[in-house]
């Protein structure tokens, strides 16, 4: 799951560096993702990824950062 408790990520070492990353900083990556949404442990969000995660940027689960250009305007 991508929101849980350190205890549970704690035996994941190729993913604690991420979901600290996650936790101190608010950063969600695909790398982090893909490493909690694997085929074999969750097939259904694996193959539905993109949806999913749509559905969650849509229900303000999670949000995009905000993009600027040069001039300091926002880049939608």
């Amino acid at each position: 799951s991508l929101v849980t408790a350190e205890i549970f990520i704690s035996d994941k070492p190729g993913i604690l560096s991420k979901w600290f990353e996650l936790r101190d900083n608010g950063k969600l990556t695909r790398d982090l993702i893909d490493a909690v949404w694997t085929k074999d442990k969750y097939p259904d969000f694996h193959d539905n990824k993109d949806y999913r995660l749509l559905l969650m940027e849509k229900l303000n689960i999670i949000a995009r950062p905000k993009s600027y250009g040069e001039d300091g305007t926002e880049v939608k």
